[in-house]
């Protein structure tokens, strides 16, 4: 069976109860003009609703519009950092929703923490993730998750074993 994403900004009732999966689309207009409203609204509308909620565990990508030409990583494009930081401190429920197999995890995370390049002794660069943040984020995260799988009478068990696959996703276990 071939999956079928609703795209969420646009995304009817009718889309959602056909979809498979997700994708969370962030233009580079409202990145740029740090237009949080709609985005915030929207996943409002998909966290709120008990079986939206259930059935998109796990099934949700995170998707910037426009930056497919800039060759820095999101992580480096203050205006995605910015929106993306402002967006979740409205609506913190990534660890539930996104897909946890692909990379929308990562990149979620890598925008939410401070991120600096180090060089490695063979002179390649790498990413690395300031500690002191990357904790509290996980913290807030996983509370997040918690409070709406708690509210979604998904048992402790549950809630552990999408805690072990987000941490492997992360590559933190």
């Amino acid at each position: 069976m071939t999956p079928q994403f609703a795209y969420i900004q646009q995304a009817t009732q009718q889309d959602f109860a056909a979809a498979t999966g997700a994708v969370c689309v962030f233009s580079r207009h409202d990145v740029e003009q740090g237009l949080i409203g709609q985005a915030v609204d929207r996943l409002m509308q998909m966290s709120d609703d008990n079986d939206l909620s259930l059935r998109m565990e796990g099934a949700v990508f995170l998707v910037f519009e426009g930056y497919d030409d800039d060759p820095r990583e999101l992580y480096h494009i203050e205006e995605c950092v910015h929106f993306f930081r402002a967006v979740t401190e409205e609506w913190p429920y990534w660890f539930h929703f996104l897909e946890r197999e692909r990379g929308s995890l990562g990149i979620a995370l890598r925008l939410l923490v401070d991120v600096v390049n180090i060089e490695g002794d063979d002179g390649a660069t790498r990413a690395a993730v300031v500690a002191e943040r990357l904790d509290a984020t996980l913290l807030r995260l996983f509370g997040a998750m918690d409070g709406l799988q708690q509210r979604l009478d998904l048992d402790e068990e549950h809630t552990l074993q999408a805690s072990r696959e987000i941490l492997k996703a992360l590559d933190l276990s």
